[in-house]
Order: C-alpha cells, then sequence, then structure tokens
C-alpha cells in the first residue's frame, strides 16, 4: 500500500500510469501485474516504481498484441482456406469425357435439349437459339427418339433424372440406333460427375455438364465437340 506521504509526491499522470478503468467496469482497480511495482519505495519525490510500471504495462499490452495478432491471422487463414475449399466444391463444372468430333458440314449446329421439366428445356433451347444453334426440345427420352426420326442433332444436352426412361437408358439407346450412333451426347444434370461418370461412360456419354454452370461453359463443351 502506498503511504499517504508518498501518495502527495505522485504525480497525476504517474498514477495513471498504475491504475486502470476497464471497459464496462465501474471501479477502479489496480493491474495484477502492476501492484507490486506501484508499492516500492519511491526515491528523490519521483515515481521511479511508475515508470517500472509503465514499462511492464507496455510489456504486457505488447505481448497481448503479439499473442492476439497471431491467433487473428490463425482465424483468418482458417477462414480462407474453408471459403476456398466451398468455393471449389460449389462451383458447377462442364468438361469432356471423351475425344468424339462430330462433323458438322452446315453453317449452324444442331443440339437437341432434353430434359421431363418443360420450362428448363424450353429455357435452355431458347439461350442456345440466341447464341446461333439450332435448337430443339424433347419432354422424356421417347419424345428424343421420335424427334431424330425427322431431325438429327449433331449433340443431345440429356438429362439423366426422368420418369420412365432415364438418361442413361436414352443415351444407350441413341448409341444403337445408326442415325445417332457418331453424335456427341453431354450429360446435363444435378448430379455431380462422380456420381454419375462411370455408368455414363458405359452408355455412351461425350461429356458432363452440371446444372448452374454459365452457359458459356455449356457452349464450349459443344463447340469443342462439333468440327
Amino acid at each position: 500500500m502506498i503511504s499517504n506521504s508518498s501518495q502527495k509526491d505522485l504525480k497525476p499522470s504517474c498514477l495513471t500510469a498504475v491504475i486502470q478503468v476497464k471497459p464496462r467496469d465501474s471501479q477502479m482497480r489496480i493491474h495484477p501485474v502492476l501492484a507490486p511495482v506501484a508499492a516500492t519505495r519511491l526515491q528523490d519525490g519521483e515515481a521511479q516504481s511508475a515508470g517500472i510500471g509503465m514499462d511492464a504495462d507496455c510489456h504486457f499490452r505488447k505481448k497481448l498484441k503479439k499473442v492476439a495478432g497471431r491467433k487473428g491471422e490463425v482465424a483468418l487463414n482458417t477462414a480462407h482456406n474453408l471459403s476456398s475449399r466451398l468455393k471449389r466444391t460449389a462451383v458447377p463444372v462442364c468438361r469432356s469425357w471423351s475425344d468424339r468430333q462430330v462433323p458438322n458440314l452446315e453453317a449452324t449446329t444442331r443440339v437437341l435439349v432434353v430434359d421431363d421439366y418443360a420450362p428448363a428445356a424450353e429455357a435452355l433451347a431458347t439461350a442456345l437459339g440466341y447464341e446461333g444453334f439450332d435448337t430443339r426440345f424433347a419432354l422424356s427420352g421417347v419424345d428424343a427418339l421420335g424427334t431424330i426420326g425427322i431431325w438429327v442433332p449433331h449433340v443431345i444436352v440429356l438429362d439423366i433424372n426422368m420418369p420412365e426412361h432415364d438418361g442413361f437408358e436414352t443415351a444407350s439407346v441413341m448409341r444403337r440406333l445408326t442415325a445417332t450412333r457418331h453424335l456427341g451426347i453431354i450429360a446435363f444434370t444435378a448430379l455431380s460427375d462422380v456420381e454419375i461418370e462411370t455408368r455414363a461412360h458405359l452408355c455412351g456419354f461425350d461429356g458432363y455438364c452440371q446444372k448452374g454452370s454459365p452457359l458459356q461453359q455449356l457452349i464450349g463443351l459443344i463447340d469443342g465437340m462439333v468440327v
């Protein structure tokens, strides 16, 4: 405890170095690291202990800041790595599964969109039409087989999950027919490529494009198949 006589000699600036006011705390408290320093004997009317206290307090604050900085860096790095992993897994992809080349001696490329959800099928066919493709859409595998009887596409953009005849069955039939044996078939589905790739290869698919991918990725995949 500081004596009354010593308190008279302490300057206000020295006292503020020893006593802290914590945020959210209405009481004045002595910092635990500085309490022993505050009790040392004062010499020559100067608060030498307060000077030591200021150094100790400064060192203590720097140490806390350093630790907090390291923790902050770890937290930021962890958040960045997690964000990067989420971005890699969340971004839809389009990629080729074969080196098939579909000859096209005409001015435009014909693309048949097959999807049992009519709004999606029509929207995709319309979007590809605006990009210069000659497009049509079918709402089932049976409907697609009926379409190729009068109009044979260069590429089929084929949904997988469809009632009655799914995309795998439809692709298998297309590969057995003379008219469609050599055309390009792209799996266009919400399923991941890992889920369908093995079976898709067996059924004759040439590429994969996940629903939600940018249209330009699908266009690039189609253009890469047609020569």
